[in-house]
């Protein structure tokens, strides 16, 4: 919930009350050290880097939870290149293909998806 009241503060141009709510959970991540250091870093932040910070920290806290796709679908969508054996792929930013979705056999078989 911090993570969603700090991004909807950051949206509604609440800047410092968006980085007391995130702060408010990484306090419990870091060690005093760690944590003063990432203060200090956040504190120094446009609404711009605090944007990409938070989404950052959403994919860290919730890497195995199912929340990325939907992050995905409702973010910027960057450009995205990956160099393979010598050959490099590129998905562009807003690509369609960005994010696939559930084939209908799918959502017949889990209406839930």
């Amino acid at each position: 919930m911090y993570f969603i009241k700090s991004e909807a503060l950051l949206k509604l141009n609440r800047l410092d009350e968006a980085k007391e709510t995130l702060l408010t959970v990484l306090k419990n991540r870091y060690t005093a050290n760690g944590y003063t250091s990432v203060q200090s870093q956040v504190n120094a932040m446009n609404a711009a880097d605090f944007t990409n910070y938070i989404m950052d920290e959403r994919f860290r806290e919730f890497a195995l939870e199912g929340h990325r796709w939907f992050d995905l679908r409702r973010t910027s969508q960057k450009k995205i290149v990956h160099t393979i054996s010598g050959k490099e792929y590129i998905l562009q930013q807003n690509d369609p293909r960005y994010t696939i979705e559930y084939p209908m056999s799918a959502k017949k078989n889990n209406p839930n998806l």
